[in-house]
């Protein structure tokens, strides 16, 4: 990554740490974090998953809420 795309992606942050702050405060379960994310970030949100065990659970979380949601490997 050269220092252009990384100051594009630094420009592209939606939200202040403060405002993450309080976002990790409410959300208590790992489907209200996914849910979250695909509220508010989808459809630019995505999954990387190696196919492990912990990322087939939070794959199958994630089927659930929403089906469409991308992953990749």
């Amino acid at each position: 990554m050269n220092i252009k795309q990384h100051q594009k992606m630094i420009h592209m942050s939606k939200f202040t740490p403060e405002q993450i702050s309080e976002i990790n405060d409410k959300l208590k379960t790992p489907e209200e974090v996914l849910q979250w994310g695909l509220e508010n970030i989808h459809p630019k949100l995505a999954l990387a998953s190696s196919f492990g065990a912990e990322d087939v659970c939070v794959i199958h979380m994630l089927s659930k809420i929403n089906p469409e949601a991308r992953v990749f490997h």
